[in-house]
């Protein structure tokens, strides 16, 4: 179920704050894009590149987390999932919808590797790799549970060389 608009039971409408932020990025982008770079000095080109990294990465958690929670998107529109609507609607390709719903499940599970793409220390690429290595751990047995190999076994009954 969608609040869509409308007022939440706090009294207050989420929408708001989500429309102001984002107006605030576009007019800035649109400020630094009306500049000429060839007129900047070496250090503000150094320093944008620095920050719109670690800009990007946030932008990639912030996104990841909402495709994390976009399952009433789909219930919403009818799509099958959120990379259903993706599809239609942002004309995201087939196999990019899926991965970044995909890797935004993983994310959710992991909250270090979530924090480090808020921070912007982890970018997006890496997030997918760290996530993908996760997932590919076998999960812990409790101690009771566990087998351990005799001492034995773990040396070689064959000399080395």
């Amino acid at each position: 179920m969608s609040l869509g608009s409308g007022i939440d039971h706090w009294g207050t409408n989420p929408g708001d704050m989500v429309d102001a932020a984002l107006t605030a990025i576009e007019s800035s982008v649109q400020d630094l894009l009306a500049s000429d770079p060839a007129y900047w000095r070496t250090g503000q080109k150094k320093d944008l590149l620095e920050r719109l990294e670690k800009l990007q990465a946030q932008q990639a958690a912030l996104k990841l987390r909402v495709l994390a929670t976009a399952g009433d998107i789909a219930e919403e529109t009818g799509a099958k999932d959120a990379s259903g609507w993706m599809r239609a609607e942002l004309l995201v390709d087939k196999a990019v919808a899926r991965s970044q719903v995909k890797l935004a499940a993983g994310v959710a599970k992991y909250d270090l590797v979530a924090a480090g793409l808020a921070e912007g220390v982890v970018s997006h690429d890496k997030a997918r790799v760290i996530t993908k290595a996760l997932d590919a751990i076998e999960p812990t047995r409790p101690p009771a549970q566990r087998t351990w190999p005799s001492p034995r076994s773990c040396w070689s009954t064959t000399p080395p060389g």
